[in-house]
């Protein structure tokens, strides 16, 4: 607890005390602080701040005249020792510690920070670190998973960067991985199994792969979305990380920061002569239920003619036949691709061996196909359509001509987050604009007006949606 005269300036950490009552979990206790304020103190701001994150609950705080106390000093700072992380290793939990070290690994909810001495995670909601930041790490640690760490509401202070290499990974079948849970640590290791995924009651999405012989799960940790971990599941795959500890109770889990990801088989490009175009493909959808398999179908060819090279399209490409008829055009969901990985007029080879059928909002799409690109390229034909035409038009790259801006038309994107726009056509049907804060337009403005806007065409149930990939495709109503 830390107390402040104006609620900007604090106090030192004041100390608290439960008198003989033992500590229980889900037990009420009566915390009592004694202090003595400053003369001249006419108001009072009062302020807990957690060792740890979801722990504690707090509740009928009163302030009463005590006996005198600690004395309060305000803008009193305290200093913490910076230790050596095999020292915070070999010490007590719940103490608060301070570290530096060069991260060498993250997920979504942490980070592994090393020193000369060893290694340990924290584990920190957006904590906005990469791998090679040189951090300065202070708060208390606790366990989990069998090791220490740090928790939520640690410090972290970036000071700057350094390289960073992977060591060889410890190849780890199942006789590794159940030796593993009777002595868990941090180490770099290599496992092979089947990928699945579920998601629990509260919406948390889990990544287990099961690896022969053995009963305990190798869990992904909150893997980071460039991952692409989706893209992988229900296959065969070899997963390199830091194994991180061990979870669970009937069922052991070792929980993995994932550092790659890989499929077990590769997959090889089909021959040409039996790849459908995007056309057939279509027809063939059209009596097929989401979630179908399209092994059978072998292949499709295309040409790509929009990826995410402005933002616009995370892990999405539209592929078309390139002949700018209506029905030829489809969304692969997957990889995330730029100029730089698959250029706009490539003419690719989509495997279809391990793919899937999804009809989302009544948008069609094919997700886990794998891409071939080969050596030729075309200009991709733009069809232009009115606003009655989109249908017609579904994963396609085309112009919109004639639409009307709202009067309340701002930005593409508003509050850096993501924005719908709902333009009017010629004929008095809606078509919006969806655009992520990633987008490289998202700040421009828009102007009000009637004209034209180029994008990739997708459906969200009723609501036709027009994804712009790029400046030139919003050029049309700027101001």
């Amino acid at each position: 607890m830390r107390v402040s005269a104006d609620g900007e300036v604090w106090s030192q950490a004041l100390d608290y005390s439960f008198g003989e009552v033992e500590d229980v979990p889900g037990e009420w206790r009566l915390a009592t602080v004694d202090f003595t304020l400053p003369d001249g103190v006419n108001s009072l701001y009062i302020k807990f701040i957690p060792k740890m994150s979801s722990v504690n609950r707090i509740d009928d705080v009163l302030l009463v005249s005590g006996n005198g106390g600690e004395l309060v000093e305000f803008g009193k700072e305290e200093s913490v020792e910076t230790s050596s992380i095999a020292k915070v290793l070999d010490s007590p939990i719940d103490e608060v510690y301070q570290i530096e070290g060069t991260v060498v690994g993250t997920h979504s909810k942490g980070f592994l920070v090393k020193d000369d001495t060893g290694i340990i995670l924290t584990f920190k909601k957006n904590h906005g670190m990469e791998t090679g930041d040189v951090v300065t790490v202070k708060g208390a640690t606790s366990v989990y998973g069998g090791l220490k760490q740090f928790g939520e509401t640690s410090e972290v202070t970036k000071t700057g960067t350094a390289s960073v290499s992977y060591p060889e990974p410890e190849e780890f079948g199942a006789a590794d991985i159940e030796g593993y849970v009777s002595a868990p640590c941090i180490k770099y290791v290599k496992y092979k199994g089947f990928l699945t995924s579920y998601q629990d009651n509260i919406y948390q999405w889990h990544y287990d792969v099961a690896v022969d012989g053995t009963d305990v799960v190798a869990s992904l940790s909150y893997p980071n979305t460039s991952l692409n971990v989706t893209s992988y599941l229900d296959r065969n795959v070899i997963v390199t990380g830091y194994a991180i500890g061990v979870t669970g109770s009937d069922t052991k889990y070792l929980n993995t920061l994932v550092t790659s990801i890989e499929f077990a088989e590769k997959e090889e490009c089909p021959d040409e002569s039996k790849a459908i175009t995007v056309k057939e493909l279509n027809e063939r959808l059209a009596s097929m239920e989401s979630g179908a398999a399209l092994a059978d179908l072998v292949a499709v060819k295309g040409y790509v003619a929009a990826n995410n090279e402005g933002g616009a399209l995370y892990q999405v490409i539209s592929l078309v036949d390139n002949t700018g008829e209506p029905g030829t055009g489809i969304i692969l969901k997957g990889e995330d691709y730029t100029e730089a990985t698959l250029p706009v007029g490539t003419k690719v080879i989509v495997s279809l061996k391990y793919a899937t059928y999804d009809l989302y909002k009544n948008l069609p799409q094919v997700k886990k196909a794998m891409i071939f690109p080969t050596d030729s390229k075309a200009e991709i034909v733009v069809p232009e359509i009115a606003d009655n035409q989109c249908r017609d038009y579904l994963g396609q790259y085309v112009k919109v001509r004639n639409l009307t801006a709202p009067d309340d038309a701002t930005t593409w994107v508003v509050n850096n987050k993501t924005t719908t726009t709902r333009f009017t056509g010629e004929n008095g049907e809606t078509v919006a604009t969806y655009v992520t804060k990633y987008a490289v337009y998202k700040d421009e403005k828009i102007a009000h007006k009637t004209s034209w806007i180029k994008g990739v065409m997708e459906v969200y149930g009723d609501l036709h949606e027009l994804i712009p990939t790029s400046m030139e495709d919003v050029s049309g109503f700027k101001e």
